[in-house]
């Protein structure tokens, strides 16, 4: 069997069986752990039963709609060890949701538990596609609710208790650069597209984080992230390759994740914005001494002013920012000697990722000049799950000079420019600017500057179409009580030009998000197109 992950797990659960690979917190409180080797005997006990749904093919879906628990981790590399496409799926979907992504597959089966049973409790028949067999694996610690709502899903929703047998422990062959990992991400319309994953750039991507963050065994990684998304999977899945202990913690509160790390020794944390927001404006950091050497921003934007801030949860902290998609993962990374030079930047191309910048023109764009940001490389997509490559976001690299260049790029979307070092600032959404007066706008730039307010814990800037142009609404969480709205829109002012400042601002308890914790941009536009249509009405 040539490397692999699944390769990479069989010999940790030989070398090291007894070494811990997954810590945890259950519902009780009590922790849990898994050893190497229990993990090993988990991942080919489910196995075994993914091979029976598919005998003689490849590469199909499996979905794996349970909470973020060992119970994921085990799906997730199970359905790789039987040579298939294993599609981690949040567990606060609802059942539209849901029935979108089987729609796009032909799922033979399923895994399930009792934390998603309850999110299905508004379905009905007819919502959900019957083609996938589900797997009720946790039955046997479920309560009188969860036997509920099965017994009402049963009578129409192929769904059945199941315990894993003894575990075979043949590993399939490993498909080269065949899907081993389908995410499903929502696209401007908000139905799920499947990005489909090669097992071999899973392996290249562990590994280029291994060598971006100097993994080794010794380290202690705490995952707050969704396995869903893929700074949360690719987190796993280092450690995995590299044989550190991951621990799993469902929450973002900052107490629990500095107890975590002072539990468990954590020396590693990929985060969002959001998670170091709350930091930073709650004035929390980490206890001293701390096992903790770095953390990640992934997935958004942070004011400047508080990314050079955060150095200061706890000592000697590397501060890594990174920038991807789904469809290309992690294109650059910002290292720690340069965040305080160059805080506005999201950082270098990343491991083997290649970035371009192409104008208006087609052209490569020279230094400095603003266009769309192209990658190729490590991080690439196969493509979406049911349509072939050439979607107007995967398209023929147009940078390809030989025959062992990639042949696929992404297109993300993303405006910005390459600096003369090589570095990459984003302006914003090429789907997202509009024009103000004339003048080109992306309402992402005006969001750190409201986060620079110590009265803002959150933010999100849309434009709202208004008398024939567009108006910016700043979308706001505050720390305490909020601000006096004509006190933002002055401050702003100040910061930007005046075609750029939001003249509608709109207080909300939390800023609604995606499951990886980005801010839903489609929710915030419905709630800020609302808002200025009552503020006319007013008038």
């Amino acid at each position: 069997m040539t490397d692999s992950i699944i390769q990479r797990l069989a010999d940790h659960a030989l070398r090291q069986g007894d070494k811990v690979a997954l810590y945890g917190r259950q519902a009780d409180g009590q922790t849990y752990q898994l050893t190497y080797q229990q993990l090993y005997q988990d991942v080919f006990r489910w196995a075994d039963v993914i091979r029976q749904a598919y005998p003689d093919s490849e590469g199909n879906l499996v979905p794996i709609f349970t909470q973020k628990s060992p119970s994921m981790v085990v799906g997730i590399l199970a359905s790789m060890a039987a040579g298939q496409c294993a599609a981690p799926l949040n567990n606060k979907l609802r059942p539209v949701q849901l029935a979108q992504v089987l729609d796009a597959s032909s799922a033979r089966i399923g895994f399930i538990d009792n934390a998603a049973l309850l999110a299905l409790r508004t379905a009905k028949q007819g919502d959900i596609p019957a083609h996938c067999q589900w797997l009720w694996h946790d039955h046997h610690v479920a309560q009188k609710m969860h036997h509920n709502q099965f017994n009402r899903l049963q009578d129409w929703l192929p769904i059945m208790p199941w315990q894993p047998g003894e575990a075979s422990e043949i590993m399939a062959p490993v498909i080269a650069d065949g899907p081993g990992v389908c995410l499903f991400t929502s696209g401007s319309t908000g139905v799920p597209k499947g990005v489909l994953i090669g097992v071999d750039d899973l392996l290249a991507r562990a590994e280029a984080e291994i060598g971006l963050f100097s993994l080794s065994g010794d380290d202690v990684l705490l995952n707050i992230l969704p396995f869903s998304f893929d700074v949360g999977l690719n987190q796993l899945l280092t450690a995995i390759v590299v044989g550190a202990p991951l621990v799993i913690l469902d929450s973002w509160l900052p107490t629990d994740i500095i107890n975590a790390v002072a539990t468990f020794g954590v020396t590693g944390i990929s985060g969002v914005p959001a998670i170091w927001q709350d930091f930073l404006h709650q004035q929390l950091a980490f206890n001293v001494p701390s096992t903790l050497r770095y953390i990640t921003v992934s997935g958004g934007s942070l004011a400047h002013e508080l990314v050079t801030r955060l150095p200061s949860l706890a000592p000697n902290l590397q501060v890594f920012k990174t920038y991807g998609q789904t469809e290309a993962f992690r294109l650059t990374a910002l290292h720690p000697q340069h965040l305080h030079s160059k805080p506005n930047s999201v950082g270098t191309p990343f491991g083997g990722a290649r970035v371009y910048i192409v104008n208006e023109r087609g052209e490569s764009a020279a230094p400095m000049e603003e266009g769309e940001v192209i990658h190729t490389g490590l991080g690439t997509m196969h493509g979406y799950l049911g349509e072939v490559a050439g979607d107007e976001k995967c398209r023929a690299n147009p940078f390809a000079t030989g025959p062992d260049d990639p042949q696929l790029a992404i297109y993300t979307g993303d405006y910005g420019y390459l600096d003369e070092d090589g570095f990459l600032f984003l302006r914003g959404r090429k789907d997202h600017m509009v024009k103000i007066s004339g003048n080109r706008v992306y309402p992402n730039e005006v969001v750190p500057h409201l986060l620079a307010l110590d009265a803002v814990a959150d933010a999100a800037v849309v434009a709202v179409p208004h008398e024939n142009d567009y108006t910016l609404v700043a979308a706001l969480v505050a720390t305490a009580e909020p601000l006096d709205n004509l006190m933002v829109i002055r401050h702003i002012g100040q910061m930007v030009a005046a075609y750029m400042v939001p003249r509608h601002v709109l207080w909300l308890p939390s800023l609604p998000r995606t499951a990886s914790g980005k801010p839903d941009l489609n929710t915030i536009q419905q709630m800020a197109t609302q808002h200025v249509v009552d503020a006319q009405s007013q008038r």
